[in-house]
């Protein structure tokens, strides 16, 4: 199923199959809406609010690093309209638009895990990778709607 609005909040998740990698994390650069954005000096946690109201018509609001408790890694994207400082109520708004050819409702995010050591020479190669990616679009003024999609596949370092 497609979306038939912007997705003003996108939420990214990857779980970490060991707690331990969570040492070796860091972010990396992020792309939405066909514009692409650095992290420089690959931290591990982020936040910077984005003024792409040329583009988008929005801020966007960007928090990104590790929830430990949660064994995660996490982005969340949020798209903030500037005449009020709330998500906008306007379906035609927000940090993803509607998919098309030009790819503008796709993004990515990218990130740097590094061996442990100790960590066993077969584990390096191919870590399981388990990520979520949650995208909200109002339904109404005042609710959202939520899709949720899983990716199961290899990490390969």
């Amino acid at each position: 199923e497609f979306a038939t609005a912007h997705a003003q909040k996108v939420d990214v998740r990857f779980d970490f199959p060991d707690k331990k990698l969570m040492k070796g994390f860091a972010l990396g650069n992020y792309c939405f809406s066909n514009q692409s954005f650095t992290v420089e000096n690959e931290p591990n946690i982020y936040a910077t609010r984005l003024d792409v109201r040329d583009s988008l018509k929005v801020y966007v609001d960007v928090a990104a690093g590790l929830e430990v408790t949660k064994q995660q890694a996490f982005w969340t994207f949020s798209a903030i309209d500037p005449e009020t400082g709330f998500a906008p109520w306007q379906s035609d708004l927000g940090v993803l638009a509607v998919n098309d050819s030009t790819h503008v409702g796709e993004g990515f995010v990218n990130f740097r895990l590094r061996p442990y050591d100790g960590m066993e020479p077969a584990t390096q190669s191919v870590l399981p990778q388990t990520s979520s990616l949650t995208l909200t679009t109002p339904s109404r003024p005042t609710t959202g709607k939520s899709l949720s999609t899983q990716v199961n596949q290899p990490l390969k370092l």
